[in-house]
């Protein structure tokens, strides 16, 4: 019963969403399914079990490289477009995840890579990171940039 836990305590809140699968979920429609869950998303239509996800925009945040002591490389990867013949790709970087610069990428027009320079940074700063594609974000990552050169 679901508003039972080990028989004893009663379950106090609301349930405001349930999904249920007749089977595993693919990387894709398991991400996908993630990202819904951003607010403003929506999740228009649903495939069949084990279908490709084409009706969502799925993002993913790589990992950074060529750090500078002001800048480093984003990447990521737009591994659906959701169904739309292009969509903006961006990077959103700053100091916390609370204040973001959003820098744009390119506008592409099917799945694969991305990667582009951020440059004007802070040396010896951690910066946090993600790529966003549309409405959709990818996870957070980090970077911290080199160090700068002592002044006397």
């Amino acid at each position: 019963m679901l508003n039972r836990f080990a028989g004893k305590a009663y379950f106090g809140g609301t349930i405001d969403e349930t999904r249920a699968y007749d089977g595993a979920l693919s990387a894709d429609r398991a991400t996908a399914e993630y990202a819904t869950m951003a607010p403003g998303s929506t999740f228009a239509s649903y495939g069949a079990a084990g279908a490709p996800v084409t009706d969502v925009i799925v993002v993913v945040t790589g990992a950074a490289s060529e750090a500078t002591q002001t800048g480093f490389t984003a990447g990521g990867a737009v591994s659906s477009l959701g169904g739309q013949s292009s969509v903006a790709v961006e990077i959103e970087y700053g100091v916390d995840e609370d204040h973001l610069t959003r820098a744009p990428l390119a506008t592409v027009t099917e799945a694969g890579q991305v990667a582009a320079a951020v440059t004007g940074l802070m040396p010896n700063t951690t910066y946090p990171w993600r790529v966003r594609a549309g409405a959709v974000t990818g996870d957070f990552a980090e970077v911290t940039t080199l160090p700068g050169e002592a002044t006397f």
